[in-house]
């Protein structure tokens, strides 16, 4: 027996409704694979706010490289004087290497390509106050990343052979980093003041 026009009608709706139904769900999973991915990144960088991993999603950052945030301090060291050597190179790749992170992997890729083409003054700024939230005022952590880049920076220069030396451009990054970590803490101890 045919369908009237009526069933038809009922029929087209039904399915209609189904199509959104659909869509509507599909929506929410996505949505909930996107939290959950943010909350796995939010948690391998050690962090409670997934806002900031939201930050970090927006930069390319993963789950999977999150665990280096606190080297990326160490390219801009290498970056200082307009090229990274080979020794620089070599001493941020050793790090990431005695993290666990073999060559191929994808926190060393991340890193290597960090080293392989200058980041422009936009990422770095970005990647600074990332680096900044994610620390949240530890000052230990701040001294820490400090000292693995003035690794970097001794990395590819001595003195006529007499130690390592900190070419001036370095020195003046060393600085910054220190200053940006000690303000940082100031920031945080005023903060929880308020």
């Amino acid at each position: 027996m045919p369908l009237s026009p009526t069933d038809n009608e009922e029929k087209y709706f039904a399915e209609q409704e189904a199509i959104r139904r659909r869509e509507v769900r599909d929506e929410m999973e996505r949505r909930a694979a996107e939290l959950a991915e943010k909350e796995r990144l939010a948690g391998a960088a050690g962090l409670s706010d997934v806002s900031l991993a939201d930050r970090l999603q927006a930069l390319g950052i993963t789950a999977e490289t999150a665990p280096l945030l606190d080297l990326l301090p160490l390219t801009m060291v290498a970056w200082a004087d307009g090229s990274v050597s080979r020794s620089e190179r070599a001493e941020v790749m050793k790090l990431v290497e005695a993290r666990g992170f073999g060559s191929g992997s994808a926190p060393w890729l991340f890193m290597a390509s960090l080293l392989d083409t200058r980041p422009s003054g936009t990422l770095l700024e970005e990647l600074r106050l990332v680096l900044r939230d994610f620390l949240k005022g530890d000052v230990a952590k701040g001294d820490a990343i400090i000292a693995l880049s003035r690794r970097v920076a001794e990395a590819s220069s001595t003195f006529f052979g007499l130690g390592p030396r900190v070419d001036s451009k370095e020195q003046e990054v060393l600085d910054r980093l220190a200053a940006f970590f000690a303000e940082d803490a100031q920031r945080q101890v005023t903060d929880g003041l308020k």
